[in-house]
This record gives C-alpha cells, sequence and structure tokens, in this order.
C-alpha cells in the first residue's frame, strides 16, 4: 500500500497526517484507479501483482481470488506467471 502512496500526489507522510477512514478510502480508491488501469492495460504483469497484493492487504480475499481468474484468463499461455499471482494468496495469508 506504501507504494501506491508513494507514487501518487499524496504521499506517505500526508497519509499518515489523514484519519484511519480518510486513509481507507482514499487506498481503496486507488487499489480500483489500478483495476481500472488493468482494464485498459491487460497485459501490464507488474499491475496484475501489485493489484492482488493489494487486495489481500485489505482483506479483500475474493477480490484477489476474482483477479487471479481475470489474469489467468489474459495470460492463458504464461502459466508461471498465473502459479506466480496464485501464490501470493498463500504467502499474505
Amino acid at each position: 500500500i506504501e507504494e501506491f502512496l508513494i507514487q501518487s500526489d499524496v504521499g506517505v507522510e500526508a497519509a499518515s497526517e489523514m484519519s484511519a477512514e480518510d486513509r481507507n478510502e482514499m487506498i481503496s480508491g486507488m487499489v480500483a484507479g489500478l483495476a481500472e488501469k488493468l482494464d485498459a492495460e491487460p497485459k501490464n504483469k507488474q499491475g496484475w501483482q501489485q493489484l492482488i497484493r493489494s487486495y489481500m492487504v485489505l482483506g479483500r480475499n475474493a477480490d484477489a481470488e476474482a483477479a487471479i481468474e481475470k489474469a489467468g484468463a489474459i495470460f492463458i499461455d504464461d502459466r508461471p506467471f498465473v502459479e506466480s499471482l496464485k501464490s501470493i494468496l498463500t504467502t499474505n495469508n
């Protein structure tokens, strides 16, 4: 999640000054934005990894699993990559 904050205009320091509710809302918005970017650029492997990790950190396991299924359909010929995405589920639990 810090990766998102560092890349955003808000930054880690400013986010730390927000209320937990505002920070969670901002982070959820950033994750939604990443999901939208992947709709436009579905071959972005790093983006898929980041999205799935973010979902796991946020406790949105079902969304992480759905993202893996979607990425699996996109990267049907790249089984090692899809398996690496699946491993995110077990390493973050």
